[in-house]
């Protein structure tokens, strides 16, 4: 999910807001959606192994990552089939600048909020 999410970034980001080759969309449309299908049965394996296993600082932060890789993923996912659809070719984009602070948000959770949580475990 991760490299799939940085192609995707990378590819949304090499996008021009001018039309570009109908394959060219489709694959990333493609690409995204096998994105969001492999996160989620992952997202499931994970909840899955934590409600066996317990929770883990590390366990919580890969669980939360894909969620939120998830949720990137299934945004990115509706933009880009509005592009092809009905041709907003700004709407992936809008999607990843606005979908930047989410991802600082989860980074700042890692960092400074789960330490606190599980303070000796």
């Amino acid at each position: 999910p991760i490299l799939v999410s940085s192609l995707a970034m990378y590819a949304v980001a090499a996008q021009s807001a001018s039309p570009t080759h109908p394959l060219h969309d489709r694959t990333l449309l493609a690409m995204v959606t096998a994105g969001v299908v492999v996160d989620a049965l992952i997202v499931v394996a994970m909840v899955d192994r934590t409600m066996g296993m317990g929770l883990t600082p590390n366990r919580v932060a890969a669980t939360g990552l894909n969620l939120v890789l998830l949720a990137n993923l299934t945004g990115l996912m509706v933009r880009q089939w509005r592009r092809i659809s009905s041709g907003d070719l700004e709407a992936p984009a809008r999607w990843q600048a606005a979908y930047l602070p989410v991802l600082a948000g989860w980074a700042t959770v890692v960092a400074v909020g789960l330490p606190l949580v599980f303070q000796g475990a």
